[in-house]
């Protein structure tokens, strides 16, 4: 390779980890001083020493010498901590040019694969994680997500014979011309390289092309959850992902008026700055939405950003997102998300044969059907009583459920694809009506048992494959629930002196019960 250097890489590395990470302490003065402190010498010694023995077979002889320094006593730390900034700046050099070679090759393409290679420099991607050979041709993948995958293609491609394609990293790409097109040089790193010969391997090339899709990422059965304002995250970083990483042309109308949203601190916890633009248009959406609480909540916030009772704001206005009383802005939300991702379509169908989807999907909603469930692929629901007293284990707690209840079981299927395997996976909400509730079970779905309504409220997320979805399903078909052991309650008598009754522990679906 013509600009990267094993050796320098290693020194480069021993330097960060000495002394460059430490820097901010004066760390390189006061060990190159008249008199430095016995304990930061001894610090120095080992590591220079562990680098030396660890990395033997791949230093210099004049590497190996200096760093030899470090095992007499009386080592004078200057000498090593000047050949060390040496090699690090010689690394930080190779990298430089590496790029100004990438950028310059860029300058010849065309603009949406310029502007990907651009992309890729600037952030400092490594696409060689992504860089897999297979017959004659080549892909690169660049920032997959579930909104979107960026593919390059290498036409022609003939990669060297000591590629190492499994378990292995590929990094410190370097390009160049040659008579017939261009040729990748790149390290490998894994437990399969053992030969020196091995650590650097290429690929040519005639030319490249870039091919740019976008995926509903919304959308069930493809969008897992795991609470419902956990999909709204999701949904919101998933736009504002696709538009850092592709820009402004690849999102639609309603994701552009969406993307703002997703700097909106109580949605997006890793947000380190309060965002007033995203907390005014959160505000008019909690007020369309008639959620008069968050709006004045989202208020008081906008008016303390960046202060102390800001951030109590922040906390209570995550707390009350979870009422019931605030589904309304959820579903809100929901609807716009789905709405602006629907227009693409979903990976999955790109990864798993259509007949394999088709099938499996059948299959699930042929069972669910058998067991009483109403409703289509990937969504059904159940309505049954739940007559005396009854011990539930919902969600890792116990709960006492009591007569004149009614019990409706929503479920919600996902799809995943991983190595080109289909796994289904599943949520359960479980709502308790009273016999004057029941003109809502009609408005109720997988989002219903997330929120916060008393006690009757209950919902999980679980993630299993199909196979075991199927061992898992309830098995008692009257009441579809798992039936574990009787247990003696001791629970207090209305009319009577408290006493002991008998309820059932019930458990099925991962914790939510179904019946």
């Amino acid at each position: 390779m013509r600009n990267y250097r094993h050796e320098n890489h290693i020194l480069a590395e021993l330097y960060y980890n000495a002394i460059y990470s430490n820097e901010e302490e004066g760390v390189s003065d006061i060990l190159k001083g008249d008199s430095p402190p016995p304990v930061m010498v001894n610090e120095l010694r080992n590591k220079v020493l562990g680098c030396y023995y660890e990395h033997d077979a791949l230093l210099s002889e004049e590497s190996k010498a200096v760093l030899a320094l470090a095992l007499d006593s009386k080592f004078e730390p200057s000498v090593i901590i000047d050949f060390l900034s040496k090699a690090e700046k010689a690394h930080v050099a190779s990298i430089e040019q590496s790029k100004s070679e990438w950028l310059a090759f860029a300058e010849e393409c065309e603009p949406k694969l310029k502007s990907s290679i651009v992309n890729m420099v600037d952030r400092y991607e490594n696409i060689g994680d992504s860089l897999f050979f297979k017959q004659k041709s080549s892909t690169v993948t660049l920032a997959a997500s579930d909104a979107f995958e960026r593919v390059i293609y290498l036409e022609n491609a003939q990669i060297a014979p000591n590629y190492k394609a499994e378990d292995c990293l590929h990094n410190n790409l370097e390009i160049s011309k040659t008579p017939n097109g261009y040729v990748v040089e790149f390290t490998q790193e894994g437990y399969e390289i053992t030969e020196p010969s091995d650590f650097v391997s290429s690929i040519t090339f005639s030319g490249l092309s870039i091919k740019i899709r976008c995926f509903n990422y919304f959308n069930r059965p493809s969008l897992m959850y795991f609470t419902p304002w956990d999909a709204i995250y999701h949904g919101l970083s998933s736009i504002s992902d696709k538009f850092t990483a592709l820009g402004a042309e690849y999102l639609n109308s309603k994701e552009e008026a969406l993307r703002p949203l997703a700097g909106f601190r109580p949605l997006n916890i890793p947000v380190t700055e309060d965002d007033e633009n995203a907390a005014m248009q959160f505000k008019l959406l909690a007020a369309e939405a008639g959620a008069i609480d968050i709006a004045a909540l989202v208020e008081q916030y906008i008016e303390n950003i960046g202060t102390r009772e800001g951030s109590s704001c922040c906390r209570s206005i995550q707390k009350e997102l979870n009422k019931a009383a605030n589904e309304p802005l959820l579903r809100l939300l929901w609807s716009k998300l789905r709405e602006a991702s629907e227009e693409y379509p979903l990976r999955i169908e790109s990864e798993i044969p259509a007949k394999e989807l088709k099938a499996t999907r059948e299959q699930v909603t042929s069972y669910f059907h058998e067991q009483g469930f109403e409703g289509e692929y990937p969504s059904f629901k159940r309505l049954a009583p739940l007559r005396g007293l009854h011990l539930l284990w919902i969600n890792e707690k116990p709960a006492l459920k009591f007569n004149e209840k009614h019990v409706a079981s929503c479920i919600d299927c996902f799809e995943a694809a991983s190595g080109g395997k289909l796994t289904v996976s599943y949520s359960v909400s479980t709502v308790f009506l009273k016999e004057n509730q029941l003109d809502l079970y009609g408005q109720l779905d997988g989002l219903s048992g997330f929120f916060v309504d008393k006690s009757r409220r209950m919902a999980k997320h679980t993630c299993f494959t199909l196979q075991n979805a199927h061992t898992r399903i309830c098995q008692n078909p009257k009441l579809g629930v798992h039936v574990l052991r009787h247990v003696r309650v001791k629970v207090p008598s209305i009319f009577h002196k408290p006493r002991y009754r008998y309820g059932v522990l019930l458990i099925a679906f991962g914790g939510a019960v179904v019946v």
